[in-house]
């Protein structure tokens, strides 16, 4: 191909190709916007810093993240000779702070869910750290006794961990006798944006700020790490194949450390 009169286009299309389906579903939604539409039909090598900027200004975090994907491909390839918006003329905005739920807002919002079913999902999500589109898929014939383990949407990932007694009690009575299938199949049904704007308006009901269904998987991670969980088993339950992936999700943690005194009498007594 004539790298002269190649557009955006052709790359923007190679790079929806990359990832699994739901990676590729966030991609599709993102660079269908019409704010993608001018830079489509630029040729790369006709493209300014300022056209980069006038899209970037449009854009959230996402419109960041894939236009530097798209751009460190055009380099690789050899579409163009060097970046056409230095490092640091990229705009940072600062991201928002994201958090667990804390147990007093979980039991809040769950006495506050008129559905049974919700209130059966916020327990999942609570008990599993999973993700919420995860959670929505689980299904009765992946549950091996009282293990959960299912492949994460998103990556693809195996995650594994053991369920509590009433954890499983809750799922089997969830399932009303059905032996396979999805364990919540109204929730499954719905798109992920559809549960997190029911979930949003219970928490504007409960005065709950802060927190979106993803926080309960930070909130696990926080759980886990406070409870001196060995890091490489929280990674496996939450599905995680990068320390510092699961790190970023435990790092709100508030852990203290004993005295020595207090520490030597918990090792002699163990």
């Amino acid at each position: 191909m004539n790298q002269t009169n190649l557009k955006w286009d052709y790359l923007i299309n190679l790079f929806l190709c990359i990832g699994c389906d739901k990676t590729k579903e966030r991609k599709h939604n993102e660079l269908k916007m019409p704010r993608w539409s001018r830079l489509k039909q630029l040729e790369i090598a006709a493209t300014s810093g300022s056209d980069f900027l006038d899209l970037l200004n449009k854009g959230g975090v996402q419109t960041r993240q894939y236009l530097r994907c798209i751009h460190k491909a055009a380099l690789e390839m050899g579409s163009i000779t060097h970046p056409i918006l230095p490092n640091k003329l990229w705009p940072k905005k600062p991201r928002s702070e994201r958090r667990g739920i804390t147990l007093e807002e979980h039991r809040m919002l769950h006495s506050n869910m008129h559905s049974w079913r919700w209130k059966v999902f916020l327990s999942l999500l609570w008990e599993t750290g999973a993700a919420q589109s995860d959670a929505a898929h689980f299904r009765i014939e992946k549950l091996q006794g009282d293990i959960l383990e299912y492949r994460r949407m998103k990556t693809g990932t195996r995650a594994a961990q053991k369920l509590s007694p009433e954890l499983k009690t809750l799922i089997e009575n969830a399932a009303c006798g059905r032996k396979k299938g999805f364990i919540l199949p109204s929730l499954q049904r719905m798109d992920s944006k559809d549960r997190g704007s029911i979930f949003r308006r219970a928490c504007r009901r409960c005065g709950v700020d802060g927190v979106t269904l993803h926080s309960y998987r930070y909130a696990w991670a926080e759980r886990a790490f406070e409870a001196g969980m060995p890091e490489r088993l929280a990674m496996v339950a939450l599905g995680h194949n990068s320390a510092a992936i699961h790190r970023a999700y435990s790092k709100r943690a508030t852990v203290v450390a004993p005295s020595i005194e207090e520490y030597r009498a918990i090792v002699s007594s163990s």
